[in-house]
C-alpha cells in the first residue's frame, strides 16, 4: 500500500500525543489500518478486497480448475475458500469488521511468542503481589536502615535496592519508594531527589538483565521478527542487545555519581534541596492531593497474616526464579510457573500467607496485569495488520535509500525516541519498529544487535523523559510527589545522557 501503510501509525502517535493514553491509539490504529486492507481503496494501491497473495491465490484457483476433484458447482465464495486453503501463506482481506476479528483470532490463538508472552507476563502478576505481601522487601528496608548514618547513604540504599527489584520496574518503583521514602525525609532529602534515583534505575535495570517483564516482551517481539536462530528463545535472542543498550548504562552510571555527590546538581533540583535542608519541608508544593498508589510496606510486615516477614521472605523466591529459569534453558515461562509453586509451599510451610490469601494475591495479581495483557495483544495486533499493509517493506525500502548504516543506531535512538518522549508509550513504539529494523538489518548486513539497542534505548529514554508515561506517574505516586515538579527538576540529568548515548551511537556506528 506504499505511502498510505504509513497512515495507522501516524495516526497512532498523533491521538497519544493528545490523548496521552496507549490502549485507546493503539485500537484506532488497529481499526483503521483493517479498514483501509478492506474497503479503502486510494492511490496508488492494488485493490480493495485482496493483498498481495491475490496473485497466489487466482494462480491456485486456475490450478484447482484443472484437478479431477474440481466441481463447478461451486460457487466463487467456496471455491476462493478452497484456494486459499492449497495456497502458502495466502492472507484473505474480508470486509471489515470481520478482518480485524479474523486477525485478531489469530494473533490470539495461533502466535505462538504472543502465547509465550502473555502467559509470562500474566503470572508475574500474582509473583510481584505474593513478594510484596509477604513483607520481606520491608523487612530488607528495616535491614538496611539500621546502618544508615548520612544522606549519602540514603541515597545509595535507595539506588541499589532498585537492583533487587529487578524482574519489574514497577515492582522496584513501588518498592523502593514505599521503604525509602520516610528514611529519606528522616536525612532531609527531597522527593524531587528520591523521585529521580527511583526513576534512573526502575526502567533502565529491566533492560540490562535477562529475566523482566521488558526482557520477556522485547525479547519475544525480536524473536517474531525472524531475530535469532528457531531455538534460541526470547531471552537468548534479547541478551545480545544488553551491551547496546547505551541510554540504560549512561542514566545509571549518572544517577550512581549524582548519589555519591560526584555530579552537579542543576538549578531545580538545588532549590528542591535547599528547601529540604532548611525548612524540613522534602514534598514540593500541591504534592499532598497526589494519592499514591503503592502499598505501605511497613504495613504489609505486620498483616501478612503469619509469623512476620524476614528477607527470605523476598531473596528465595527471587533466587528461585533465577535457578528455575536457568535450569530450563532461560525459559521465563518455566521458571515463574516452578517458582510460583516454589512460593506456595515456602509461604505455607513458612505460615508467611495463609492459603486464603495466597489465593485472593494470585486473582489480585492477574487483575492487576489485565491492562498489560490487553495491550500486548493490540501491539501484536498492529504488527499484523502493519505487515499486511506492506509497512516494513515501504520504510526499509526508504531507509535503504537515504541512511547509511553508520547513522542507523543515532537516528534510530533520536527519531523513535522522539516519538516515545511524546507519546509516553515504549512498548507501542518497540511493536511497530521492531520489525522494521530486523528486516533493515536482513538486507543490508548491519549489525541488528546495535541497532535494536538503539531502538530499546529510545524507549527507555522516552519513559524516563516524557512528563506523563506511566513510569512517571508510578514514581510520583510512589514517592507522593509533584509529577510536574518532579519531571523538570529531573530534566537537566535526561539531556545530559540523552547528549552522551547519541554521541556513543555516532561511535558505535563507525567503528562495528
Amino acid at each position: 500500500m506504499g505511502i498510505w501503510s504509513l497512515l495507522p501509525p501516524a495516526i497512532i502517535i498523533i491521538i497519544a500525543i493528545k490523548t496521552r493514553s496507549s490502549l485507546i491509539p493503539l485500537l484506532i490504529g488497529c481499526t483503521l489500518g483493517y479498514m483501509m486492507l478492506a474497503w479503502f481503496n486510494p492511490p496508488g494501491t492494488s485493490n480493495t478486497y485482496f493483498t498481495t497473495n491475490k496473485v497466489d491465490t487466482l494462480t491456485t484457483i486456475e490450478n484447482i480448475k484443472e484437478e479431477s476433484y474440481y466441481n463447478e458447482s461451486l460457487s466463487s465464495a467456496e471455491l476462493f475458500d478452497l484456494a486459499q486453503k492449497n495456497t502458502p501463506d495466502a492472507v484473505a482481506t474480508v470486509a471489515f469488521p470481520g478482518n480485524m476479528i479474523t486477525g485478531l483470532y489469530d494473533v490470539v490463538m495461533k502466535d505462538e511468542a504472543l502465547v509465550w508472552v502473555l502467559y509470562v507476563c500474566a503470572l508475574f502478576g500474582p509473583f510481584i503481589g505474593l513478594l510484596i505481601a509477604s513483607g520481606g522487601i520491608a523487612a530488607i528496608g528495616k535491614k538496611a536502615v539500621k546502618n544508615l548514618k548520612t544522606t549519602k547513604q540514603s541515597l545509595l540504599l535507595s539506588y541499589f535496592l532498585g537492583f533487587i527489584f529487578f524482574v519489574d520496574d514497577y515492582l522496584s518503583t513501588l518498592g523502593t519508594g514505599a521503604t525509602m521514602k520516610k528514611i529519606t525525609d528522616h536525612f532531609k532529602i527531597p522527593r524531587e531527589m528520591l523521585g529521580y534515583i527511583i526513576g534512573a534505575v526502575s526502567v533502565p535495570l529491566t533492560v540490562l538483565v535477562p529475566i523482566s517483564t521488558w526482557t520477556v516482551y522485547i525479547g519475544g517481539l525480536m524473536k517474531d521478527s525472524g531475530i535469532g536462530g528457531e531455538d534460541a528463545s526470547a531471552i537468548d535472542v534479547f541478551v545480545g542487545t544488553i551491551p547496546y543498550n547505551i541510554y540504560a548504562w549512561v542514566a545509571m552510571v549518572v544517577a550512581l555519581l549524582v548519589a555519591l555527590g560526584l555530579f552537579p546538581t542543576f538549578k531545580r533540583m538545588k532549590l528542591a534541596m535547599k528547601r529540604a535542608e532548611e525548612t524540613g519541608v522534602t514534598v514540593a508544593p500541591d504534592s499532598e492531593n497526589l494519592q499514591s498508589e503503592s502499598v505501605d510496606l511497613y504495613e504489609s510486615t505486620q498483616s501478612n497474616g503469619g509469623k512476620g516477614a524476614s528477607i527470605n521472605s523476598f531473596l528465595l523466591p527471587m533466587l528461585s526464579l533465577i535457578v528455575f529459569t536457568l535450569l530450563n534453558d532461560n525459559d521465563l515461562l518455566k521458571g515463574i510457573i516452578y517458582a510460583l509453586s516454589f512460593t506456595f509451599f515456602y509461604y505455607w510451610i513458612g505460615k508467611i500467607v495463609s492459603m486464603k490469601k495466597y489465593i485472593q494475591l494470585f486473582e489480585d495479581g492477574f487483575k492487576s496485569m489485565t491492562f498489560v495483557l490487553v495491550v500486548l495483544v493490540v501491539t501484536y495486533l498492529l504488527k499484523r495488520v502493519s505487515d499486511d499493509m506492506g509497512l516494513t517493506t515501504y520504510v526499509v525500502d526508504i531507509i535503504k535509500d537515504n541512511v547509511t548504516p553508520q547513522l542507523l543506531p543515532a537516528m534510530i535512538f533520536l527519531l523513535i525516541g522522539a516519538i516515545a518522549v511524546a507519546t509516553g508509550s515504549s512498548w507501542g513504539v518497540y511493536a511497530v519498529v521492531t520489525m522494521i529494523i530486523a528486516e533493515y538489518c536482513n538486507q543490508t548486513g548491519a549489525n541488528v544487535m546495535l541497532n535494536m539497542g538503539a531502538l530499546i534505548s529510545a524507549g527507555i529514554w522516552g519513559a524516563n523523559a516524557c512528563f506523563y508515561s506511566d513510569s512517571r506517574i508510578l514514581t510520583a505516586g510512589a514517592t507522593q510527589s509533584n509529577m510536574t515538579e518532579q519531571s523538570l527538576t529531573q530534566l537537566p540529568y535526561v539531556i545530559i545522557v540523552t547528549v552522551v548515548t547519541t554521541i556513543i551511537y555516532l561511535v558505535l556506528g563507525y567503528t562495528m
